[in-house]
């Protein structure tokens, strides 16, 4: 498991890159697509978060109480300590997978969760859908391969 997951603050002012003022904030800079802003603002509200750390490619979500820090990305959060938690998390309508970040976490998906780089304003209804990376859960490219392997 990542040491930082189990860290409250940094230690050093540069240790993460900044500390968001709010969610509303992070998901903005980040920019996380609107459609999936509702899921996470349900997600951080029931795993009681306090406070919102910007980490390249990701938002960093550390917990009020004892437990790995969520990593909130474009199209998933990971980090839940068990199914359960994530089940508790976002109810039973949302893909719920095993996460290789650490032993026993789980993961979830966005409603939109192909690449944040495309750099297009398509709707979701307008993407074809290539399936899924089952290593990374990002949405392959047209041609079926993934950047992570």
């Amino acid at each position: 498991m990542n040491q930082d997951s189990n860290r409250d603050e940094p230690r050093a002012q540069d240790d993460w890159d900044r500390r968001y003022a709010s969610l509303d904030e992070a998901l903005r800079d980040h920019k996380v697509p609107l459609e999936n802003h509702a899921l996470i603002r349900a997600i951080t509200s029931r795993i009681e978060i306090k406070s919102f750390y910007a980490i390249t490619g990701y938002i960093k979500a550390v917990r009020s109480h004892v437990g790995p820090a969520l990593q909130i990305h474009y199209g998933y959060t990971n980090g839940f300590l068990s199914r359960e938690e994530a089940l508790h998390a976002v109810g039973d309508h949302v893909e719920i997978w095993p996460s290789r970040r650490g032993t026993g976490q789980w993961g979830v998906s966005h409603p939109v969760h192909g690449s944040a780089s495309g750099g297009s304003r398509e709707t979701r209804a307008e993407r074809r859908d290539f399936g899924t990376c089952p290593i990374c859960r990002y949405a392959f490219a047209a041609n079926g391969t993934c950047d992570c392997s």
